[in-house]
């Protein structure tokens, strides 16, 4: 019991830490709690679905698989890693433009 009396800070702050692991941190997607799309998210999306369109090749992508990145404040989403890495070379070329078929 002395040693429980002696380290009650240490398990407090142990128990806030598990629990605002568990429950603080939210959603970690992309989306609203009612499905919508995020308001930073960059490209088309198909209508009425949560599907993202890849800015470097114009394929679907769902919100749940492919790769995304944060750029300029914005979600970008992209169907394959070779994808993501030609964006991040020339991001503005692939904005700017029509999806390479």
């Amino acid at each position: 019991m002395a040693w429980l009396a002696d380290n009650w800070v240490w398990l407090i702050f142990g128990g806030g830490m598990v629990a605002m692991h568990m429950f603080g941190h939210g959603s970690h997607g992309s989306r609203e709690k009612d499905g919508s799309k995020d308001k930073n998210s960059v490209g088309p999306q198909t209508s009425g679905s949560n599907v993202h369109t890849d800015p470097v090749c114009g394929k679907e992508v769902d919100p749940n698989q492919g790769y995304g990145l944060m750029h300029q404040s914005q979600l970008v989403r992209f169907c394959s890693r070779e994808c993501l890495d030609r964006f991040e070379q020339r991001p503005t070329t692939f904005l700017d433009q029509q999806p390479e078929s």
